[in-house]
């Protein structure tokens, strides 16, 4: 299920809902951050990745190195 715009969950920002939370002193709180989780219907980062390899293609990766 992809949000569309009408949706709540596609103008949702983790960052200011846990922002508000802990402005409350008296609400005990706890923000918990799970990683993300990859499936069906998933185009995040490592979509073209994916892609490729479905492709029998080769995969490119970039390479950064430490100064």
């Amino acid at each position: 299920m992809n949000p569309k715009p009408a949706d709540w969950s596609y103008h949702y920002e983790k960052i200011l809902v846990e922002n508000t939370i802990r402005s409350y002193p008296d609400i005990n709180s706890t923000i918990l951050r799970l990683p993300m989780v990859y499936g069906q219907g998933d185009y995040s980062r490592i979509y073209p990745y994916l892609k490729r390899m479905d492709d029998n293609r080769p995969i490119l990766l970039d390479l950064v190195h430490p100064l």
